[in-house]
């Protein structure tokens, strides 16, 4: 096929339903019930659909992207079909004469949002269902009245039928009658609901495209136009039937679509005698909107396309940079993306839509050559964010079903939550943290029935930090970086973080800045620090609570989010190298931590001697936060350690040290440094009522605070100690006798 003048389309990617979506022949994926309600193998509603049980779905975290896989498998399986609905413009007031045209729009969020599955149940949604004749499946009719109704007497086709699946006993929302409407249950009963219209109309009538570009290797050219041949050539044979008996191309293309299959193309010799000749990057820039073309002539329609992990390539630069790429080779890996892709979008009115996914902004580089495509940014008012992520009211609902009785919900929504969207008050969790902390749940409580045959203590399963599994790497080292550990340090210590002069457009200049940071310098300058953050944010670690054009303030989300990055910036191996502290060191501090006693004021002292013996050498402390964060770092996954006293904007309610021994005792300590004293600290403790930190927290032994003070001489602590059950709510009521005090020289 010819090529195209430089023409920009709306992306949108298409598949064979049969192939991606694992579908086969003679499964009716409506067969598996899984409802939580509805009992028994089977179970039918009135109109006969098949209802979801989840006696059969065994997980809650299902290891798949499939729309499919999850609406069978996953006893919580959240329903975000009214996605379709969004994208394509709908709203109660869609006439239903009026043809809808989807956008081009690239959305971003970090991973384990929800992308890909948002992705697939579009994809799946609109995709036809091919005959033998190359004709689209339908089972529809209109009436008498110009409406679209089922026609009984025809088969439906596959994904028509996976998306009138009743789930909990209701339909899929997409298939429900979102209109309100005067008569709105007799539109539903007979299908004429301007909703129900619009599934009709929708459902299985759309040529789609799907291209990732997960597996493309950005590393040096050859290998980045290898894998993008590889990676086309996989989205052309979802499309098989392009070059068989089904195809309504003429022979020429039938041709040209083979031979593409084989990484090749048709051409003409000095004689004029035609040749086959492999691809060149010419040929792979313009293969899309080939593509486009040939579904075009096959069905008479617009095609949708869908774009998955659009940035991988930028991501992988990054996550493993090499210092000989130089910037030259960036901008013409990003101008070759953008140019293929503007070929596809850029006025092309054969395309019906496009949806492209990244999980960070480093993918608007692409702006100058697709800047028809809307950007809709993580955490943006732009009317898709409740969909990637859950809502609180969709935690809430998966927390009400029969399989989680018992589960204490305010423990996963106090710890996952906190990802707000700018200017509303609606608020997202991430998807897979959820899921993973119910399935470990669950798991744990199983296991724990099986082992003991009594009721487990559920007090043992607190949230987790799922975070690494899908954070930065490696976050450790770069915490080290000067430049960037002051504004962590900042973020930890006071809450928030400013942001000047954020980047609006990032071009290929920013992407070469981002990986000389992740290359680990000794040090960045405040202007990369801040474009550093900025990338940080797009992966989660950070929430925009304030905005303007010449800065972001930052503040970390959530429990989670916190936990990862005091893990991450506390990590041993930093204070060890710069404090000179040894193994050995690190082991009398935590021993003396467990030895506290409240019948043994010398395990007071003991616990001095064991801070003075950390800063033993030449370095020591700078400030106040240096030695907390040091206290802490060498306890971190030693002890239930709790860490409210960290990232909080409101100070005053802000310990410094929570820590839960595995025998029920808690320890609360206050710091000081210079000029203060460790009575200071310990009357802090009462005066801002930290002691109420241990209320609702599995203390069944001993209650112990400390204040504790150091200079560059020594080191003091002054500590009060009572049993679990005593309350003591001042620092007035404790007598001189009762306050332990004991020193240890630097």
């Amino acid at each position: 096929m010819a090529q195209p003048p430089c023409k920009r389309t709306r992306l949108a990617i298409s598949s064979d339903l049969e192939t991606l979506s694992g579908i086969s022949e003679n499964m009716d994926v409506t067969t598996e019930n899984r409802s939580v309600e509805v009992q028994g193998a089977g179970a039918q509603d009135l109109e006969g659909n098949r209802q979801c049980n989840s006696d059969n779905r065994k997980s809650c975290l299902i290891a798949s992207e499939q729309f499919k896989d999850l609406l069978r498998k996953s006893y919580a399986f959240v329903d975000k079909t009214l996605f379709i609905q969004k994208f394509f413009g709908f709203d109660p007031s869609y006439d239903p004469n009026e043809e809808l045209s989807a956008e081009s729009m690239l959305i971003t969020a970090p991973s384990r949002f929800g992308k890909s599955v948002i992705m697939n149940t579009l994809k799946v949604f609109c995709e036809p269902d091919v005959d033998e004749q190359g004709n689209i499946v339908t089972c529809l009719k209109k009436n008498v009245a110009g409406k679209w109704v089922e026609d009984k007497n025809k088969t439906p086709p596959k994904n028509y039928k996976l998306f009138k699946t009743v789930i909990r006993n209701k339909h899929l929302q997409i298939y429900s009658c979102t209109c309100l409407t005067k008569h709105m249950d007799d539109d539903l009963e007979n299908g004429t609901c301007d909703s129900r219209q619009f599934f009709y109309q929708h459902c299985g009538q759309h040529p789609v495209i799907f291209f990732s570009l997960k597996d493309i290797s950005p590393h040096n050219w050859n290998g980045f136009i290898k894998t993008l041949k590889e990676s086309l050539c996989q989205t052309y044979k979802k499309h098989m039937y392009l070059g068989d008996q089904r195809s309504r191309l003429d022979e020429d293309m039938k041709l040209e679509f083979n031979l593409f299959l084989k990484g090749k193309k048709r051409d003409l010799d000095k004689e004029g005698q035609p040749i086959t000749l492999k691809l060149d990057e010419e040929d792979l820039r313009y293969s899309l909107y080939n593509l486009i073309e040939y579904l075009y002539i096959q069905f008479n329609k617009t095609v949708l396309i869908l774009i998955e992990e659009f940035d991988a390539p930028l991501m992988k630069l990054l996550h493993n940079p090499e210092e000989n790429i130089k910037e030259a080779y960036i901008r013409k890996t990003i101008r070759y993306i953008g140019e293929m892709l503007s070929t596809v979008l850029k006025g092309n009115e054969k395309v019906l839509g496009a949806l492209i996914n990244a999980c960070v902004l480093l993918s608007t580089t692409i702006s100058p050559y697709a800047n028809n495509v809307s950007i809709c940014p993580f955490l943006e008012n732009h009317g898709f964010s409740e969909y990637y992520g859950f809502t609180k009211d969709e935690v809430a609902d998966l927390l009400k079903m029969p399989v989680f009785k018992g589960f204490n919900g305010n423990d996963i929504l106090s710890y996952y939550n906190g990802y707000k969207v700018l200017g509303t008050n609606l608020q997202i969790y991430n998807t897979y943290s959820v899921l993973k902390y119910l399935q470990d749940w669950k798991d744990a409580r199983e296991r724990e029935k099986r082992e003991t045959n009594k009721s487990p203590d559920m007090k043992k399963h607190a949230p987790r930090s799922y975070f690494s599994s899908h954070g930065i790497q490696p976050l450790n080292k770069l915490f080290a970086v000067e430049g960037l550990r002051d504004k962590f340090s900042c973020i930890i210590t006071e809450g928030t973080v400013t942001v000047e002069k954020p980047v609006d457009k990032l071009t290929p200049e920013h992407v070469m800045i981002l990986m000389e940071v992740m290359l680990q310098p000794s040090e960045v300058d405040d202007e990369h620090a801040n474009l550093f953050l900025q990338y940080m944010k797009d992966r989660g670690y950070f929430n925009i609570i304030e905005r303007n054009r010449n800065q972001h303030v930052y503040v970390i989300p959530n429990g989670e989010a916190t936990d990862e990055i005091l893990s991450q910036f506390y990590d041993t191996s930093y204070f060890k190298s710069k404090y000179n502290i040894s193994n050995e060191m690190i082991r009398k501090y935590r021993t003396a931590i467990n030895d506290l006693d409240r019948h043994n004021n010398e395990s007071f002292q003991k616990f001095a001697d064991s801070i003075a013996s950390l800063f033993s050498g030449s370095f020591k402390p700078k400030n106040h936060d240096e030695l907390k964060g040091i206290l802490y770092a060498f306890c971190v996954n030693k002890f239930d350690t709790l860490c409210e006293g960290f990232c909080q904007e409101n100070k005053r309610n802000r310990f410094d040290l929570l820590l839960i021994r595995k025998d029920g005792t808690g320890i609360i300590i206050e710091v000081k440094f210079g000029q203060r004293s460790a009575q200071n600290g310990l009357k802090q403790i009462f005066d801002n009522e930290y002691y109420k930190a241990f209320e609702g927290k599995n203390i069944t032994k001993d209650k112990i605070y400390i204040g504790l003070h150091t200079n560059h001489q020594k080191v003091t602590v002054c500590g009060f100690a009572t049993s679990y059950e005593q309350v003591v709510d001042s620092f007035a009521n404790i007598s001189d006798d009762k306050l332990i005090v004991k020193s240890s020289k630097l």
